[in-house]
């Protein structure tokens, strides 16, 4: 009988386990984009050059997501990544359709890596990662960065609206 009850209780607990995870993996690729109009009007990021509107991605799934199967980006969008402190963050482009340039931010606001990367469509993608610790990351359409004369070192400015 007490073997009865722990076989019950396990699959109890594996299933809710299962079910947790079905609804993180749904969350993180099925929910329907956010419009550009709720998004992209919530933050400025302006560099010394240029301004872009960005979407914020702060919680797991939103950063998980980020601009994954998304077909264009304007030149004046993004998307901000925001991290609750200053860590080494990596960053890949599985199932990405759009180049993009990757600018990492630290908590001081100032820019300590940028990368130029392309969509990767195969299992194995390469992993960016900078040598510097950064508490955000933006991602703009590739080309940016070289347009509007983005240098390690610039500092930026966010505007919460």
């Amino acid at each position: 009988m007490i073997i009865k009850k722990k076989i019950v209780v396990l699959s109890a607990v594996v299933f809710i386990g299962i079910l947790l995870l079905v609804v993180q993996f749904t969350e993180i690729f099925f929910t329907k984009d956010k419009s550009a109009e709720d998004e992209l009007d919530a933050t400025l990021v302006c560099f010394s050059e240029a301004c872009i509107k960005a979407e914020i991605a702060e919680t797991l799934s939103e950063r998980t997501r980020g601009l994954m199967f998304r077909e264009a980006l304007a030149e004046d969008e993004g998307m901000l990544f925001v991290f609750q402190k200053e860590e080494s963050r990596s960053f890949w482009m599985k199932n990405m359709h759009i180049s993009l340039d990757i600018i990492w931010i630290d908590r001081e606001f100032r820019i300590v890596h940028i990368e130029q990367a392309a969509p990767c469509a195969s299992e194995t993608c390469t992993l960016y990662k900078p040598n510097e610790p950064a508490q955000y990351v933006v991602e703009v359409k590739a080309g940016f960065v070289d347009k509007n004369n983005i240098h390690i070192g610039d500092m930026i400015n966010i505007s919460y609206n």
